[in-house]
């Protein structure tokens, strides 16, 4: 293989990397949720580690509550995801909620607004302390 063929397969295989990331496969995650479990909530977190801190505290205010974690792998992620969501015309976004962590990036530059259904937590995230 020659350096520019090289060059060329590894831009591929980074760019190939980076879709992993893409707003579009989360909703197609999320399409598959929704095929299995049409009503479901769904609670859309930045990162897996989120799932066992959010468990933990809506068990303590509405043990009752049903919900599907839906981790995003990043704040980023959650935004995207979101704002494709609420361009959707299909109800896909309907019953999902958002959460963020505010850590030192606050809404990362993101606009806030009630259609949104998002909730920032008001401290930095601590799921890793626990």
């Amino acid at each position: 293989m020659n350096e520019e063929t090289k060059k060329t397969s590894d831009a591929y295989i980074a760019k190939l990397k980076d879709a992993r990331k893409s707003p579009a496969v989360l909703k197609t995650k999320l399409a598959i949720l929704r095929s299995k479990l049409p009503n479901c909530l769904v609670f859309a977190f930045e990162g897996d580690a989120d799932k066992a801190v959010y468990f933990q505290w809506v068990r303590r205010i509405r043990p009752d509550l049903s919900y599907e974690p839906f981790p995003c792998d990043g704040k980023k992620q959650v935004f995207l995801f979101r704002e494709m969501l609420r361009r959707d015309l299909t109800g896909l976004a309907s019953r999902v909620h958002f959460f963020i962590d505010r850590d030192f990036d606050d809404l990362a530059g993101h606009e806030e607004n009630a259609k949104a259904r998002t909730l920032a937590l008001i401290f930095q995230a601590r799921e890793k302390e626990f």
